[in-house]
Formats: structure tokens, sequence, C-alpha cells
């Protein structure tokens, strides 16, 4: 406005004329300070008295014929800027009630300040003049649509008639008759989000640009939908990134969300739960708060809070739901103290003189939009009186709220607003004025001839009309801008029509002062006490400054509460994790069981210890915090089993090494000779591998050791077995099979034994190498858990690769095979003479083996799934047993002969026994001639010879071969059979 003020309007006249300094002073960005500093402030604010009143004239009429609140001047205006504020407090949320003390007037004023500004500066606009109409909304949705419709409506020269059109009209009366109503550019506001998203759509319709100084909903950045919206504040998704962020710093991790349930908070604390779900903040009470809400609901509500666990509390509300919240609170004899992070939408709300109970939302945390405390605003703000300023005409009513006053309140003491603490958005209104400023001026230099002469009765520049009114032409030079606006902010708009984040981080402290009489008094301000800037890495968005205190609130005894209050769900111990569940936000603290463990007190998971090996739990019936090696299960020394075995299988070592002793040192004694001293040797052999063996099979598996389980087994069974057999066949071809011819007997000399049994032990080894082609040796580990409790700590049995089933029926019959003969020679060779029936002992070994190898067949094959490490014990158990066997009942009587029984181990005793058998023979083969009596002699090579040169001791089979083969037959019919000789 171009006030007449005869001193500043002639100076500044002046100096646009004829002065060149105004060319160095266009220059910059702004001339706020020039237009006003302390002294033009005061200046200006003494001449507002001479002011003409007529032309603040206030309408109160609507389109709906609900009452319209504003006030307007649109004289010598080339422009008009229209202003939506929340003047007064919503009622019900559907009138106006009381005015607001904070958020209200001093937003006005704000708008009005920056159009003076904007008015006075000689650089930016010159030669126009900018007009306002500014209405208020109360906080109503409705009534702010009924004021935004009759402002675009009558702003736009739509030709639709409003409410307040004739108010207009006779305003245009009295200012000309030949001047055209200036239109309107655009709107600053609304405040709240819902309000704005209400009259976004209106604007839409009508083309009308708005600029919004504190609506954040994040469903306005949806540029299809609200195209003509835009905002000096930041959007409400950039905020819950900044309140997710403080509180992490605070380790805060578990909290309470309200809202209120409209477009504002509902998006609001959409977008913070999505947030706090990604960084593992937990939400205990999530309640909103519907519009038309009761002191009743209010208090169920309260009832929630203290019910809940959580300590921190995020209120995403609009003002009138805070004031309804916090109503009750204060109503609680003994109120719960809790910690509060408000929104931007009513962080400075217990600053106003309306203030809330300071002593409950002592402590609390807002996210703000940074702002420096603009001095020039707070100057000319100090020095505003109803006298001084006419033109509002709510000032008066704002200036008794404040002071707590009535009627004429200049005279009282103490009515300075020099300490009324600056809202956050006084300079936010002032940057939506600049931007519709600057994008004017940017419209008007490319579209009108310089040098720009505005006519105002024909609405256009140097003759030439340009129709800005209603149509979307400003639109894009808004969305351009890009300007330092006074305020200091950068102002430049993004995709969604916001402007960069960067929030100031406040804590509402109390200063506590104890008088000398013994009271205290305590006064409470708001403390900056961080930044959140979005633009730089989101580790380095939030700055706490250190060196400022910190306060978390006041307690019941009205001290200061220390430290930072917890607010976190309960940890869960080492060795739980946290378990989500519908029902409890903090889940359930469940045990990490079996193979399962952590190690800290906030695991939302269980680690597995099977990743580090064969590892299991330390504690895993409990809940376990480490891995423990789990044990390998296999027959181990220490087995009763394996302590057994081992015993018998040393004694049978200790028994083998006497005998051998024995016989070595006996070598050539005859009971020694007439056994077949090298059956005997290759019997002792295979009692040895057995014995030897059986430690194979307690070892701990390896891929030699089950390579060596596999061949000692049938290796020392078809030795022992294999001579024995190889022996009996011997012994059943000379005593036997020789009755029937007297032809010399082949392959009988002991080396050919040891071929034959050697044989039988190769074909052996042949079937152990096809299986062990067949089917490699290698190590089986198999986890096997506990039977009466599958998390105990288990067991890895350590066993060898079975044998294939057709390798093993191939070994076992082989085996049986040669048993089975043996008992077939030997029951033949039954009564072959006395120095040679070990066909005897031979058959009963037999027979023993048979059933201990029947008994560990079917032992073998019940086990194999059942008891996999107890087969070793059986097979080892059956080969010492058998080693046992052939070494006890074949070769322990002639040990026992050599080494207690000395007088059968004599020449004279073997003679004695050897030839009575012989004769025996003799007899037996009288049955050659079918029939025939035999006369039968025993003659020697050398007649007369002495008894005993004549009958030598017969004391091997080999002698007994040559004697039998050297006997006469003489038959008494004169019929002679051939001497066999050898």
């Amino acid at each position: 406005m171009k006030y007449p003020w005869p001193v500043f309007q002639g100076v500044l006249v002046l100096t646009i004329l004829f002065s060149t300094e105004a060319v160095r002073q266009c220059t910059d960005v702004s001339s706020f300070s020039q237009s006003f500093n302390a002294s033009g402030a005061a200046q200006f604010n003494s001449t507002r008295t001479h002011a003409p009143e007529a032309i603040f004239r206030t309408t109160d009429r609507s389109i709906s014929g609900a009452r319209i609140r504003g006030i307007q001047d649109k004289r010598n205006a080339d422009f008009v800027v229209g202003g939506l504020f929340p003047v007064h407090s919503d009622r019900n949320g559907i009138n106006c009630g009381q005015l607001r003390t904070q958020g209200g007037v001093d937003r006005v004023e704000a708008m009005l300040f920056a159009l003076d500004s904007v008015n006075a500066d000689p650089c930016l606009l010159p030669n126009i003049t900018l007009g306002y109409d500014i209405r208020d909304t109360c906080f109503v949705e409705q009534i702010g649509l009924d004021e935004a419709a009759d402002l675009i409506l009558t702003g736009t020269h739509s030709g639709v008639e409003t409410g307040c059109s004739a108010v207009g009209n006779q305003d245009l009366a009295e200012n000309s008759t030949n001047e055209a109503v200036p239109f309107t550019i655009g709107l600053v506001g609304a405040a709240s989000s819902p309000v704005s998203i209400s009259i976004a759509s209106l604007s839409r319709l009508f083309n009308m640009p708005q600029i919004s100084y504190s609506s954040t909903s994040a469903t306005l950045s949806n540029r299809e939908r609200y195209t003509y919206f835009y905002r000096t504040v930041p959007s409400d998704v950039m905020e819950g990134r900044a309140i997710i962020d403080l509180l992490q710093h605070f380790d805060w991790t578990f909290i309470s969300t309200i809202f209120s349930r409209n477009s504002y908070g509902q998006s609001g604390i959409d977008d913070l739960h999505m947030l706090a779900t990604e960084n593992g903040i937990c939400i205990d009470i999530n309640e909103g708060i519907e519009e038309n809400f009761n002191e009743v609901q209010y208090r169920q509500l309260v009832d929630k809070l203290l019910r809940s666990t959580a300590n921190v509390v995020v209120f995403y509300a609009t003002e009138q739901h805070v004031r309804g919240l916090f109503d009750q609170l204060a109503n609680i004899t003994q109120p719960r103290h809790f910690t509060w992070i408000a929104t931007s939408a009513w962080a400075q709300l217990a600053a106003s003189s309306q203030s809330l109970e300071s002593s409950i939302v002592s402590g609390l945390f807002g996210i703000i939009p940074s702002f420096e405390s603009l001095r020039y605003f707070q100057d000319y703000y100090s020095g505003l009186t109803p006298t001084k300023n006419p033109r509002n005409p709510w000032f008066q009513e704002y200036f008794q709220s404040v002071f707590n006053c009535s009627g004429n309140c200049e005279n009282e003491t103490n009515t300075s607003l020099s300490e009324t603490e600056q809202e956050y958005s006084i300079p936010l209104v002032i940057d939506a004025v600049y931007t519709y400023a600057h994008a004017l001026e940017n419209y008007l230099n490319e579209n009108c001839e310089s040098p720009l002469v505005w006519n105002r009765t024909e609405q256009s520049c140097n003759g030439q009309k340009y129709d800005l009114n209603g149509s979307s032409s400003l639109l894009q030079y808004i969305a351009q801008v890009n300007f330092t606006s006074p305020t200091g902010n950068n102002i430049m708009f993004n995709e969604q029509g916001s402007v960069n984040a960067l929030y100031q981080i406040i804590n509402y402290q109390a200063a506590i002062r104890h008088n000398s009489d013994g009271f205290k008094t305590t006064k409470y301000h708001f403390q900056s006490i961080g930044l959140w800037d979005g633009s730089v890495n989101r580790s380095l968005s939030l700055k706490i400054n250190a060196a400022i205190p910190v306060q978390y609130g006041i307690n019941a005894t009205g001290e200061l509460i220390s430290g930072p209050i917890l607010s976190e769900c309960s940890n869960c111990a080492p060795g739980q994790y946290l378990r989500t569940v519908d029902d409890s936000c903090c889940g359930l603290c469940d045990q990490c069981l079996g193979e399962l463990f952590s190690n800290s007190t906030r695991s939302t998971e269980c680690l597995n210890c099977s990743v580090y090996g064969e590892m299991w739990g330390d504690n895993p019936t409990v809940g376990s915090t480490s891995c423990v090696s789990i044990p390998n299960e296999y027959l181990q020394f220490s087995h009763p089993f394996s302590i057994i075995i081992s015993i018998g299988s040393v004694a049978g070592l200790i028994v083998l090494i006497v005998a051998i002793v024995a016989l070595a040192i006996h070598w050539k004694s005859p009971v020694v000779i007439a056994s077949s001293r090298e059956s005997v040797v290759l019997v002792l052999i295979g009692a040895g591998s057995s014995f030897g063996s059986s430690f194979i099979y307690l070892s701990p598996p390896s891929i030699t050791i089950c390579t060596l389980q596999r061949i000692l087994l049938w290796f020392s069974f078809s030795l022992m077995y294999g001579s024995l057999l190889i022996k009996v066949i011997r012994i059943a071809r000379i005593f036997v099979f020789q009755k029937s011819s007297l032809k010399k007997l082949v392959c009988v000399q002991t080396h050919h034994q040891v071929i034959f049994s050697l044989l039988l032990v190769a074909g052996q080894m042949v079937i152990v190498l096809l299986s062990l082609v067949i089917v490699n040796p290698r190590v089986l580990r198999k986890l096997q858990l506990s039977e009466t409790n599958a998390n105990s700590l288990p067991e890895i049995v350590v066993t060898c690769q079975p044998e294939p089933l057709l390798g093993l029926l191939a070994s076992v019959l082989y085996e049986a095979g040669l048993i089975l003969i043996t008992v077939v020679m030997g029951t033949i060779t039954f009564k072959s003479p006395a120095n040679f029936n070990e066909s005897k002992s031979t058959c009963v070994s037999a027979y023993i083996l048979l059933i201990i190898w029947t008994m560990f067949f079917v032992s073998y094959t019940f086990t194999l799934e059942s008891l996999p490490q107890l087969q070793n014990a059986f097979i080892a158990l059956t080969n010492t047993l058998g080693a046992y066997t052939i070494l006890g009942i074949v070769i322990g009587p002639r040990i026992f002969i050599v080494l207690f029984w000395k007088e059968r181990n004599s020449k004279h005793f073997s003679r004695r026994a050897t030839e009575g058998d012989v004769c025996a023979s003799r007899d037996n083969m009288s049955s050659i001639s079918g029939g025939m009596t035999l006369d039968t002699e025993i003659n020697t090579e050398a007649n007369g010879r002495h008894h005993d040169q004549i009958a030598p001791p017969l004391s091997n089979i080999n002698d007994v071969q040559e004697t039998v083969a050297n006997v006469t037959v003489k038959v008494t019919n004169n019929q002679d059979i051939p001497t066999a000789t050898t």
C-alpha cells in the first residue's frame, strides 16, 4: 500500500527518481532491511493512526449464509493477494470459537508486513501496488471453503454473484468510478491441511494459485489433483523421517501414536508407521481422534494411554484435537508424565497465552520448519497497539486476550508485545507473499514492454491487455522461482511443490528459580536443540547440539526429570529372540532352542549354529547363547562292550603269543610235527588277525579304518577256515580215500597245503575287492536327535559305510561254505589215527563257528538301522569268539600236551600209537579184494635191524603216507598184489 507517509514516501520518491543509488540497491534480491529498519518501523507505526479507517472493511456475508469474517484493501491496488488464516479456533468443528493468541493474528500481521515491504521496495515490482483480501477460516473446513469461494469469486471477475459483491462494489464506488476492480492473483494459506485440501480442489477449478505456509500433509504432494498448490513448508513425508531419526537418537523404540482422523493426521501417521516398521520402532497404542470427539471419548483415550507401557507419544494432530486431549490429561489427579513428540501443526501451541498445562507438556520435543526469528518483524510487531493498528479489526480482541484485559488496555502496564515468542510460520507467510511478488515480476518482465506501465482501468500493461485473471499464466512462473527471501530462506519448489526440508528440533524447557522466601517459580520456553536437513545423507540429517542441555520434563514434585526416560520394549535376554505376534506390539520372547542361539538382548531372530559346522546350542532346552560342538558317537574304548572286547582281544593275543613261543620252542617235537606245523602257523596268523582287527572296529571311523575293517574281517576268517579245511581234506585223502587206490597221492606235501590255503584266502579277497569297488568305503555322519526331547544336545553317529548287501551275502556264503565243507570232511575223518585226529577238533570248532556266525548275521541285520554303532561291537565280538574257538579247540590241546603232558609228546608213545593205528588201517584195507582174506605184514627197507630201526616213530602225516604206501599185501589164494613203492 502506498500510504500518505510524508517523510517516508517523499524520501522514497526522491530516491527512485533522482538517485542513481537506487540502481545499485536493485541489484540486491531484497531491500527488506532498508525498507523496514527499526526507525522506519517506528515511523511507520506512528503514521498509521492517520490512515483512513474506511478502507479497512470487514465483511460478514457468505454464499452459503455462514458468517464471513475478513478484511480487505483493494484501493489503489494493481493486484490483490488473498489470505486465509485461522484467526479464531474452531468450536465443535463447526463454528468459530475463541480468538487464537498464536498462529492467527500474528500471521495476518506477517502478511500485511510483507505486502508493505513489497510495496515499499523500489526494486521489486516498481510502480505496482499489491492489495489484500484476508479471511478467517477458524480451522474449520466448511468455513474455510466458504471464505475461499467468496474470495476467489470476488477476485476473479467471474461474473458469479457473491455475498460480498455488494460490499466490494461499494468500496469501488467509494474509491473510484473509473478504475476496474483489481483481480486476485493467488491465495496465501490455508494453515491446516484439511482446509487446504478442500480449497486446493476449488483453486484448481478456477486456475487460482495457492501457496500454504503450514499445510504439510503428504496428500497435497499429488500434482495431478492439486496442480495449483504450493507451499513454503516441507511435506509431512520429510517430517516423518525427522521424527524417526529423533526417536532413534534417543533410543526410543517403543512409542504410542495419536492422530487426527482427517487428511492431515491420517496420511502423516501412515507414513510414520511405514518408516517406524522399516527402522524397528514398535507402535503400542495407535488411536485416531474423530472431528466430533466429545469429553467422554477423550477420557477413554487418556485411559488407554495411561495403561500403555510406552513413555513416548507422537501426536500427529490439529490444534483443536490437541487441546481436547490435554484438557482431559490436566484433570487427572496424578497424571503420568509422557514425552511428547509434536508435529509442526501444534509444536508451539504451548507457548500461547491460552497455553496447555505446561507441566504436562514439559520436555516436549517439536519438529518445526527451521526459521530465524525476524528482528525487523519483531520490532514492528512489538510496537503495535489497537490504536496504532486500525486496519486490523481483530487486533483489539487479540490485545485483550493476550493481556487478559478488557476495554482499552494500552495504558496499562506490561502490555508490550516485545516478549511475545515469534511463531515458526511467520517467516513462511512472508516467503509466500514474496513468492507471488517475484513470480508476478518475472511474468510482467517477459510479457510487457519496458518500461512497465500498468493500466489499472484496463488491467493491462502498456495499453495491451494481458489477461492474468482466471488463467494459468502465473502458475509456471511460481513453479520456476528461485530467490532468497528477506527471511533468509531460499525459495525454490521441487516436483511436489514443496521447499527443501530443513527442520528445527525444539525442546519445551522449564527455568526453575527458588526464591528467598522458599517458593519457586517456573517459567517455560522453547529451546532449539538441533537441526534436521533432508538434503544431506540420511546418517547426517540429524544434528543435536551437544552444548545445549536437553530437558525431559518435570516430575510430580516439580523438579526436572534427570536423564532421558526409557521407552523401549522389554529386551529379550540372550538365548531368546523377539517373536512378532498380532496382539502384542513388542511381541513375545521365545527361546532359541536346539541348534538355534542368540547372543544379544535385541535379537529379532535366532542364529543357526549349523552354519558354523557340526554345532548345537550350548543350552538347547532353555535357550542357547553360543554354540558347542556336537559330540561324535561311535563305539569308543570306554564303552562297556569295548572294554569287554578289548580285554578279550588282549587276552587272546597273550594266549596267542604263548602258543607261538611254545610251538617255536618245541618246533621239532612229535606232537608239533604231527599237527602239520605249516597249517598251524596259518591258523595262528588268522587268529592274530582276528584279535587285532577287534581294535580296528573299536577305533574312530575314517577312510583307512573303514577299509581295514572290510578287509581284515574276511581275511582272518578265510585264513583260519581255509587252513583247517585244507588240513582236514589232506587227512581224508590219506586215511579215507587212500583205501580205494594204491597209487601214490599227489599234492599232499607241506607247500601244497600252504598254497591251497592261500588260494582260498585269495578267493575271499576277490569278493572283498569287488565290494570295495562297488561301494567305496567312506565315513557316514548321521545326526541323531533325542527321542525324549528333540532340542536336547544330539549325537552325530559316526559309522563306516555298510558293506553292500550283495557283497556281504557273497562273503557270508563263502565263509559258510568253508565251514560246512570242513564239517563234512571232519565227520568223514572222525576216526583217523590218534596222532592225526585233528579232524575231530576241527569238526567241533566248525560246528561252534557255524552257531556263532548264525547269531552274528541275525544281530547284524537287526541292528543295521537302530544301533549302527553297535554293529562294530558284534563284528568284533564274532571275530574274537571265532579266534578263541579255533585257538582253544584246535590249537589248545597241542599246546597243553607240549607244556603240561610231555609223556604224550615222546617218540615211544608216538610209535606205539602210530603202529597200532597203521595196523588197524591195514585191517581195514582187507576189504579191497571184495571179501578175500588178506595177510598183511609190514616190512621195512632194512630187515634185521634193531626194533627202533625197524619201526621208527611215525610222528608226521608224511611218514604215515610213506609207510602205508610201502606195505606189501599178500593174498592167501596165492595172488600177490603189487607192492606200491614210493
